[in-house]
C-alpha cells in the first residue's frame, strides 16, 4: 500500500470511530468498537490498520490522544473541556486593592501553562474546526470511493469494449455460397499484400478434438483483423462446396495455427483434408528456444496460446479458463445452436491474436539457418496423428543426430587421458568413426572397451553370412529412444545393454574414481554416470541368474514317455547333466545348481525314508 493510500485509509478509519462515538453520545467499550469491524463500509484495509483485535484497536486509538481518551476498556471523544474548566476560573485576591501586577502575571502564567499542556491543541473555535475536519474527511472518503468505483467501472468497460470489438470483427458463415465468396476474396485479394504473402490464422472447435473427434467450427482470421466463423454443424457441405478445403490445401496461403496436431488429424479423418504450408506457433517457439539458448527442440516444453500472447504483446483470451471448465462438464458444448455471444468471442479471439501480432513477431525472429528445421517441425506437427510411426522415426533420427554431434564435439574438446561416457553415449559409439587416439582415450573405461571390441569384431566379420544376425543382435541389444519414460527425460540414456558383460566390483570402483576425479564434468552428469555404474553393479546378479536359468532349462521332452532303460541310464549319469553357475560378489562366492524336474523327483525319492 502506498503512503498516500495509507493516509487516506487511516483517516477513514479514525473518522469511522470518531463519528461512532459522537453518535452514541458517550464512552463505549473496546468490545463494542471492535464489533464494528464487520460493519458495512468498514473495509479489509481499515480493519488491518485498526489492528484487527481489541488490543490492536486500543494501541491504534492510543496513538491519537487528541481525538480519543482511553480509560481502561472505555473509549470516549476528547473534547478538551477538562483542561479549559480547570484553568478558566481566576483566583480573587484577598484585597481588591492588591497589586494589579499580580493579576497580570497570573494571566501570563496561565497562558503559558495552557500552551505547554496543550501544545498541539486546535484554535479557539474548536467546534467549527472539528466540523471542518469532518467535512474534509467525508469529502476525501467520497472521492476515494468514487475513484475505486471508477476503476472497477473502467475495467468492466474495457472488458466490454474488447468483447464488443471482437464481436464487430466476427462474421458467422452458415451457407456454402457466402463461404465461397469469402474464400475467393482471401485467396485472390483485390489489393495484393506488400510482401506478396497471403497469411490467415486457423483454429477449430468441436467434440474431443483428436483422432476420434468431430469438428463443429472452423475459424479463419485475416491480417486485416477480420474473423470468419464457419459453422460446420449447421452446414456440413460448407467444407467442400464452400471452398474451405481449397483454402486449407492451398500451397500459397500461409496457415498460422497454434499446435495443429489435433486440428490436422480431425480435418484429415473427417474431410480428407491435408494441411499444407502451415506456420505452427508451437514449432516456432521450439525453434526460437533452440536459436536463443541452444536447447534441443525435443527438450523444449509446449506453451499455451495465452502465454505466447503475453510474451509478444497480443490480446489474450480472458474466457479461455471459463469455457474450459464448462467444456469439461459438457463435451458437446460446441454443438449448441444458436451460437451464444461468449462462444463467438472465445472462437474468434484466438485467430485474431495469432495474426498479425504473434505471426509477424515470431516470423521476424526465426533466422534463415533454422528455416529448414522449422519446416520439418511444422510438417511433423501436421503428420503427428496421421502417420505416427513415420513421425516418431523422424524425431528419433533427429535426436540421435543431435546427440552424436554433441558426443563428437565432446570428444574433440576432451583433453584428459580417459573419457568417461554414460550408457547412452556408449550406445551412440556405433554411429562414429573413431580414430586410434580416440579409441585409446575411451578404452580407459571397462564398459567402453567392451563395446569397442564388439564393434571391431562386427567390422571384421562383414563377409560372414552371420553378419546380418549380429547386426540385428546389436540393434536389439540397446533400447530404442521410444522406450524412455518421456521424450525430454535426461535419465533415458542410463539404460544398460541387456547382453553387455557387467564389470566386477573392483572395476566399478575404478570407474567411479575416474568420474569423481574428472573436474571438467558437470555435476549432474557425474551423478548420472555414477547411477549408471551402481545400477549395473547391483543388477548384475539378478540378470545373470535369470539368464542362466533360461539357458539351463531343458529343450527336450521331460515327460515319462521314455522307456525304462533310458530312465535308468539317466539315473546313473545324473551328475553329467547337472548345470551349475558360480559367481562372486566381493568375498562371497555363490554356486547355484540347476536340475530338471525328473532329476528333482529322483533325488526326492532317494532321500525319502524307507517304509
Amino acid at each position: 500500500m502506498e503512503s498516500s493510500e495509507y493516509e487516506t485509509v487511516r483517516n477513514m478509519t479514525l473518522l469511522f470511530f470518531f463519528e461512532l462515538l459522537v453518535d452514541k453520545g458517550g464512552p463505549r467499550t473496546l468490545h463494542d468498537l471492535s464489533c464494528q469491524f464487520g460493519a458495512k463500509g468498514f473495509t479489509k484495509e481499515m480493519r488491518q490498520i485498526a489492528g484487527g483485535s481489541q488490543s490492536g484497536l486500543k494501541k491504534f486509538l492510543a496513538q491519537y490522544p487528541m481525538l480519543f481518551l482511553i480509560n481502561g476498556d472505555y473509549v470516549s471523544v476528547n473534547t478538551f473541556q477538562q483542561v479549559v474548566e480547570e484553568e478558566n476560573g481566576c483566583k480573587l485576591s484577598k484585597s481588591i486593592s492588591a497589586n494589579s501586577t499580580s493579576q497580570t502575571n497570573y494571566i501570563q502564567s496561565s497562558y503559558s501553562q495552557v500552551n505547554e499542556s496543550n501544545n498541539n491543541s486546535p484554535p479557539v473555535s474548536l467546534q467549527q474546526q472539528t466540523l471542518k475536519q469532518r467535512i474534509n474527511t467525508l469529502v476525501m472518503k467520497t472521492l476515494a470511493d468514487n475513484t475505486e468505483k471508477d476503476r472497477s467501472l473502467q475495467v468492466a468497460q474495457m472488458g466490454d469494449a474488447w468483447k464488443l470489438k471482437v464481436l464487430q470483427q466476427t462474421r458467422v458463415i452458415v451457407n456454402a455460397r457466402e463461404s465461397l465468396q469469402i474464400i475467393e476474396d482471401i485467396i485472390n485479394p483485390r489489393k495484393s499484400p506488400s510482401d506478396g504473402k497471403i497469411v490467415v490464422s486457423i483454429d477449430c472447435e468441436g467434440i474431443n478434438l483428436g483422432v476420434k473427434g468431430q469438428l463443429t467450427l472452423i475459424q479463419v482470421g485475416t491480417m486485416s483483423g477480420q474473423a470468419y466463423v464457419f459453422d460446420l454443424f449447421t452446414c456440413p457441405n460448407i467444407v467442400q462446396a464452400g471452398g474451405l478445403q481449397k483454402l486449407l490445401e492451398h500451397p500459397n496461403v500461409i496457415k498460422v495455427i497454434h499446435d495443429c496436431r489435433n486440428d490436422s488429424v480431425n480435418l484429415y479423418r473427417q474431410f480428407n483434408i491435408m494441411l499444407i504450408n502451415v506456420f505452427d506457433t508451437q514449432a516456432a517457439h521450439a525453434v526460437l528456444q533452440f536459436q536463443e539458448t541452444g536447447k534441443p527442440v525435443y527438450k523444449v516444453k509446449n506453451v499455451n496460446l495465452n502465454t505466447l500472447c503475453d510474451h509478444y504483446g497480443a490480446l489474450s483470451n480472458p474466457l479461455k479458463e471459463q469455457l474450459k471448465s464448462i467444456y469439461r462438464g459438457n463435451q458437446r458444448y460446441w454443438c449448441r445452436r444458436p451460437l451464444t455471444r461468449e462462444m463467438l468471442i472465445y472462437a474468434s479471439s484466438d485467430v485474431l491474436s495469432l495474426v498479425p501480432q504473434i505471426y509477424v513477431s515470431m516470423a521476424k525472429l526465426i533466422k534463415p539457418e533454422v528455416q529448414v528445421l522449422f519446416s520439418e517441425l511444422c510438417e511433423e506437427q501436421i503428420q503427428m496423428h496421421i502417420k505416427p510411426a513415420e513421425v516418431k522415426a523422424r524425431k528419433k533420427q533427429r535426436k540421435v543426430e543431435t546427440e552424436v554431434a554433441d558426443l563428437k564435439k565432446r570428444m574433440e574438446d576432451a583433453t584428459t587421458k580417459n573419457i568417461v561416457l554414460s550408457n547412452r553415449e556408449i550406445r551412440l559409439l556405433r554411429y562414429l568413426d573413431l580414430t586410434e587416439d580416440e579409441k585409446e582415450k575411451l578404452k580407459g573405461s571397462y564398459k567402453v572397451a567392451r563395446k569397442l571390441e564388439k564393434l571391431e569384431n562386427m567390422g571384421q566379420d562383414k563377409g560372414d553370412s552371420s553378419d546380418d544376425d549380429d547386426e540385428d543382435k546389436v540393434d536389439d541389444e540397446y533400447y530404442s529412444m521410444e522406450s524412455y519414460t518421456s521424450e525430454n527425460s535426461h535419465s533415458g540414456g542410463i539404460l544398460s545393454p541387456r547382453n553387455t558383460d557387467t564389470p566386477s566390483l573392483t572395476e566399478s570402483m575404478q570407474m567411479m574414481d575416474e568420474i569423481l576425479s574428472d573436474e571438467r564434468m558437470d555435476r549432474f552428469e557425474k551423478i548420472e554416470k555414477l547411477e549408471a555404474i551402481l545400477s549395473a553393479a547391483t543388477g548384475s546378479a539378478t540378470d545373470q541368474f535369470s539368464s542362466s536359468s533360461a539357458d539351463a532349462s531343458p529343450t527336450k521332452c521331460a515327460c515319462s514317455c521314455r522307456d525304462k532303460t533310458k530312465s535308468l541310464r539317466t539315473d546313473r549319469n545324473i551328475g553329467s547333466s547337472v548345470a551349475s553357475q558360480t559367481y562372486s560378489t566381493g568375498d562371497i562366492v555363490i554356486t547355484k545348481i540347476f536340475l530338471t524336474e525328473e532329476e528333482k523327483e529322483h533325488i526326492d525319492l532317494t532321500n525319502s525314508p524307507k517304509k
